[in-house]
């Protein structure tokens, strides 16, 4: 009788059996090793100044990599985030905007192509106004040669508003980065 309650109803795997399964687990994962680092792309995070753009009449933007080298074995990403402040005094008001935007660059060699979307926050201080909150999309051109730091782009940058009543802005702007 102690026997049968001893006995499993189903047979249980060997320790051997069970090691080579829990193994198998850590082969089905990409690994970066240290000798992908060798393979990041030059620029995983940047800075540029930008006339125009998602900012308005100008913009200080720091541009982030999504997955600057671990997604695709060492091969750069082609999508970027864009976080951007800008301060203008106008008037009697104070004029501060935030512009946040996701970008994908197209393109290989030095010319490529900017496609994006992305939201400003514009905050009036001192005019009463408060703040609002406009849509805008990247439709641009990127000169980024391979082997310097620099780049530089123009792109055309339209606002659109669309809390009140729909407003539509032709926009553009020119970029320098590092």
């Amino acid at each position: 009788m102690t026997r049968l309650l001893l006995e499993p109803k189903q047979p249980v795997l060997q320790t051997r059996q069970a090691g080579l399964i829990l193994l198998s687990f850590f082969f089905l994962q990409t690994i970066c090793a240290q000798d992908t680092l060798s393979f990041r792309p030059l620029r995983q995070n940047s800075v540029f100044i930008e006339g125009g753009g998602h900012g308005g009449v100008y913009s200080m933007v720091y541009e982030k990599n999504c997955k600057p080298y671990c997604g695709r074995i060492g091969k750069p990403s082609p999508y970027y985030w864009h976080f951007g402040f800008s301060f203008l005094p106008y008037g009697g008001s104070i004029i501060i905007d935030f512009p946040v935007s996701f970008n994908r660059i197209l393109g290989k060699g030095k010319h490529k192509a900017e496609i994006g979307t992305g939201q400003v926050f514009i905050l009036d201080i001192r005019g009463g106004k408060g703040g609002s909150l406009r849509g805008t999309f990247r439709l641009g051109y990127r000169f980024e040669p391979a082997e310097k730091r620099y780049y530089l782009k123009f792109a055309y940058t339209p606002f659109y508003s669309y809390l009140y009543n729909f407003q539509y802005n032709h926009w553009g702007g020119i970029a320098f980065g590092y």
